[in-house]
């Protein structure tokens, strides 16, 4: 493209006076490796949720057998049960950390 021919589109395009030539009104399309990543979404999302809950349910195990093992007589300890599974990334080091792992069988 010549250069006089360039500077006219642009101007006549600024003006509205002429469409640029290179507008189109589809959408681009997905291709690819983007595709794949959009389908594999809800199936990470389900791993994901069913790993936490996995996760989740190990600490409240933890929580509840440490809970037997030292006051069985509260109810009280099934509040301790469902704050660790809610939030078992910060009770999983604690419980290695300063609490005595309790929670073998008795015979």
């Amino acid at each position: 493209m010549k250069l006089v021919e360039y500077l006219s589109d642009l101007a006549n395009a600024a003006l509205g006076r002429k469409t640029e030539g290179f507008t189109d009104s589809t959408p681009p399309t997905i291709t690819g490796s983007v595709q794949t990543l959009y389908t594999s979404l809800p199936i990470l999302f389900i791993f994901h949720l069913t790993t936490m809950v996995v996760y989740g349910l190990g600490a409240a195990r933890l929580s509840y057998c440490y809970q037997m093992a030292t006051n069985p007589t509260s109810y009280f300890f099934y509040v301790y049960v469902a704050l660790a599974f809610l939030f078992s990334p910060i009770y999983y080091p604690f419980y290695g950390i300063v609490l005595n792992p309790q929670c073998a069988k008795i015979r």
